[in-house]
């Protein structure tokens, strides 16, 4: 396997991506990296005008108290960008972590992706296992962090 890092920006070289399979087999990938694609509205600004602007309920008025035994928390760890998926009756966390010994600046080196399960959105969430670690020897090898899961398939 080609070892050397992709250059700045080249997309050509994707990244490595790892499947979970849950237990009734269903497929999830995840990847270190993200790449997000912004549409860009193409029009002539009467179009946009003519159309009628829909009335939203406020922000402040659709909040509701924080769940108080709910979440997930590690001692030790500082927890980052969760993302969750259900399973069956199960509800599945993965996010990034890092000993918080080394601050808020600590993703930049230590930075891995942990599974947690709930059966509750909510939560309370348990720690399951560590998904994705930084790989000795290969271009990820500092860190692995702001993962994602997308159901595949």
């Amino acid at each position: 396997m080609n070892k050397t890092p992709p250059k700045r920006g080249d997309l050509s070289q994707p990244t490595p991506q790892r499947v979970w399979r849950t237990p009734s087999s269903k497929r999830f990938v995840f990847g270190a990296v993200s790449l997000v694609l912004v549409g860009v509205f193409v029009g002539s600004g009467a179009e946009l005008k003519s159309q009628p602007v829909p009335q939203t309920p406020s922000l402040k008025g659709s909040l509701m108290p924080a769940v108080k035994t709910g979440g997930f928390r590690m001692d030790g760890f500082i927890l980052w960008c969760p993302s969750v998926i259900k399973v069956d009756d199960t509800y599945h966390m993965f996010a990034s972590r890092w000993p918080a010994e080394h601050g808020l600046a600590g993703w930049t080196k230590y930075s891995e992706c942990v599974r947690a399960t709930s059966t509750n959105l909510f939560g309370p969430y348990s720690f399951g296992e560590i998904v994705l670690e930084k790989r000795p020897e290969n271009w990820d090898n500092t860190r692995i962090h702001n993962v994602k899961i997308v159901r595949a398939g």
